[in-house]
């Protein structure tokens, strides 16, 4: 698979003017990061025939969203945008969604585990409390 990227994209409301001369796009709106490219605009350039998936950091890891083949379909705010030449798969969801992004050796791979939860201090003193209670039970019912 060859993978390019197409820019980090931020959504925002479309303005006053826009809206008076394109009514139906009401307030979705989205540009890139770096140039302002309008996303309608741009997504008339965009070849068919790669999967063309969204792609938001997590915690550090850049996580598959959506993916589709018309890239139309798709609404990069908030995102870094993917082309994907060569997928061979069946199964758009299955393959890619929840996939990280490995941008050093331009690959999708599984994810990795996601971090234990933090530790709660009143929880770890009920655990406490409720091992107290049971020792002390097993203690009674050994008595009788």
């Amino acid at each position: 698979m060859n993978i390019t990227e197409h820019g980090q994209w931020t959504a925002h409301k479309a303005t006053p003017q826009t809206l008076a001369d394109q009514p139906w796009l009401e307030r979705a709106m989205c540009a890139t990061s770096d140039t302002g490219e309008d996303w309608y605009e741009y997504v008339k350039t965009l070849e068919d025939g790669p999967v063309y998936a969204t792609v938001f950091d997590r915690l550090g890891h850049l996580i598959i969203g959506t993916a589709q083949y018309e890239p139309d379909m798709l609404f990069p705010g908030g995102a870094l945008l993917i082309a994907i030449e060569g997928y061979t798969g069946s199964d758009l969801e299955k393959d890619l969604w929840g996939k990280e992004y490995d941008r050093e050796a331009g690959t999708i791979k599984d994810p990795p585990e996601p971090p234990p939860p933090p530790e709660n201090p009143e929880l770890t003193e009920l655990k406490k409390t409720v091992e107290g209670m049971k020792k002390l039970l097993a203690e009674l019912t050994a008595k009788r």
